[in-house]
């Protein structure tokens, strides 16, 4: 890998989504086996930790069971949600949280967990031996953490995803109006994008261990011709933009580098994303210095514009606490931009505010010390 940060595994995520159980190369490379409209697997659970234990899918009830970890901070902050979904929908929704023990996520780690979140968890939690995540997380192909699976009031499987995206889907079934053929097509389209692009992810990979630089380009660039929402085997889901732009700007194709990365600046999913704009404009600031300020302008934007906003919820408010440290690290990179673009005020202040919040931990790279010397580089200008 060559300047652009990612992390490889074999699911979708890194950060908010984390592996319990990383896919198997056969795994990686075959379509889910569990699809939408299936007859839903059984509940294989021998251990129960709070709640009553769920031996079979009742007609009429409808199900949601939502994988998680002790470990995993995106789905403890997930719970308050969860337990105010099973509290709406009293008697016609039974909730479970289904966590695989591990040398990280023990019994006892488990015990606590939910002793101490206390009220926070008010519905039933599971034990796992594996046969639930082999049928649920395994099957769909997507073992990321937390994730979240919605069986119908006939035992069908109706959806999986992020838990906070669960409530609408929730609503639309329990109303009797959720689609599932359109439900089932969405899925068809987001497991074809994920056996293609983990394959891109290991030619990628290939190349780049053959010092190939063009055969890293032709895997971006196959990349980018999919939705970034469905990119997965290396996170960040944007990777194949920023690669694509650094690749022919390493060719020294750098016409083609402003115009891709024109084009990204205006995707999904890199547009709307701080750190991705970010990304972006470190990329493209080799190639064109005004380009990369105006791509760093829009990456502060939209850090102003989550930072102003007010976390409605425990979820919402990791979120932010977790974007902290990425926005320092835009902060980082916008500096060095407004700096190389003569605007050091901005890059003083910029780089000010991110040693701020940079964590005392020197395996951070650049650490806070490398950060402090370049400020004062900055202000000795």
């Amino acid at each position: 890998m060559h300047g652009v940060a990612v992390c490889v595994l074999g699911l979708a995520g890194c950060a908010a989504d984390v592996p319990p159980r990383v896919l198997t190369a056969q795994e990686s490379a075959t379509s889910a086996t569990l699809k939408v409209g299936d007859a839903a697997p059984p509940v294989a659970v021998k251990r129960w930790v709070r709640g009553d234990a769920v031996k079979s899918f009742e007609p009429g009830t409808v199900y949601v069971l939502d994988f998680w970890a002790t470990w995993c901070g995106p789905c403890l902050a997930s719970m308050p949600e969860l337990s105010a979904l099973q509290d709406r929908y009293a008697g016609k929704v039974v909730v479970i949280g289904v966590t695989r023990l591990d040398s990280d996520n023990t019994m006892s780690d488990v015990e606590r967990t939910v002793r101490q979140r206390g009220r926070a968890v008010r519905f039933r939690i599971a034990v796992d031996e594996g046969a639930t995540t082999e049928g649920y997380p395994v099957a769909v192909r997507d073992s990321a953490l937390p994730r979240s699976f919605v069986i119908d009031q006939q035992g069908r499987f109706a959806w999986y995803g992020h838990p906070s995206e669960l409530a609408g889907v929730v609503d639309a079934v329990v109303a009797g109006t959720w689609d599932m053929a359109a439900a089932r097509k969405e899925q068809d389209v987001r497991d074809a994008a994920a056996v293609r692009s983990r394959a891109l992810v290991n030619e990628y990979i290939e190349a780049g261990n053959r010092k190939d630089v063009e055969g890293e380009l032709r895997a971006a660039e196959e990349t980018t011709r999919m939705p970034v929402k469905y990119v997965t085997g290396m996170s960040p889901r944007y990777w194949a933009w920023s690669v694509r732009v650094e690749c022919l700007a390493r060719l020294g194709r750098k016409d083609e580098a402003r115009d891709v990365a024109r084009v990204a600046a205006t995707t999904a999913g890199v547009a709307d994303e701080a750190e991705a704009m970010a990304r972006l404009a470190a990329t493209i600031k080799s190639v064109s210095i005004e380009d990369a300020t105006e791509y760093a302008d829009r990456a502060m934007r939209l850090v102003g514009e989550a930072e102003a906003r007010t976390p409605a919820n425990e979820w919402e408010e990791y979120l932010a606490n977790a974007e902290r440290l990425g926005y320092g690290w835009v902060r980082v990179t916008c500096a060095d931009i407004y700096a190389a673009g003569g605007r050091l005020e901005e890059a003083r202040a910029l780089l000010r505010s991110a040693i701020a919040v940079w964590p005392e931990d020197r395996r951070w790279i650049p650490n806070k010390k490398e950060l402090e010397r370049r400020l004062a580089e900055y202000e000795a200008r």
